[in-house]
């Protein structure tokens, strides 16, 4: 099972530079450590064979397109000092199933989890303000859930999207 680590080198590059593992197609895990700050721009964009991936809490920024193509990635655990998902970071993850959107996000970009055809349930917490208008689309068996009134109902009303709410958290 291909595998690689950075280790110690995420003290000495904190960062994931753009464009890093792209197209790698055997890469299937990877092991991401703390104190990795930032994820570059289309770093890991249609790594196809990925089927999991852990963000540490050091992680603060990803770029856009991060995941873009990731089409085998079944699961996501996402670092909390993430306070944006970006346009395309899991567009066409097809295996993607569920996705907690993290306490402190405030907003998803473009198309961030379109073509997820897998998809079924994502989280919004109320700390999302903005989602745009096409962060979902082409999810055709999703079901949002979170607050009642918040930014994540508005959408899912105004897309047509089924909404489950969420007891308030304060």
């Amino acid at each position: 099972m291909p595998s690689t680590g950075v280790g110690n080198a995420a003290r000495q590059y904190p960062k994931i530079e753009k464009n890093a593992f792209y197209f790698c197609f055997a890469l299937q895990s990877l092991h991401l450590p703390d104190g990795l700050t930032e994820i570059g721009e289309s770093a890991f964009e249609r790594c196809r064979s990925m089927t999991a991936l852990h963000l540490p809490d050091s992680v603060t920024k990803i770029g856009e397109g991060a995941f873009d193509g990731c089409k085998g990635l079944e699961e996501v655990v996402m670092s909390s000092a993430v306070r944006k998902l970006p346009g395309y970071v899991f567009n066409w993850c097809e295996e993607l199933t569920s996705f907690s959107v993290p306490d402190h996000v405030t907003e998803i970009g473009e198309c961030a989890f379109k073509r997820c055809h897998s998809l079924c349930r994502v989280v919004i917490p109320r700390s999302v303000c903005k989602i745009h208008p096409t962060a979902f689309e082409e999810c055709e068996n999703l079901l949002i859930a979170g607050e009642s009134g918040s930014a994540a109902e508005k959408y899912a009303k105004t897309h047509g999207i089924p909404f489950a709410p969420l007891p308030s958290r304060m």
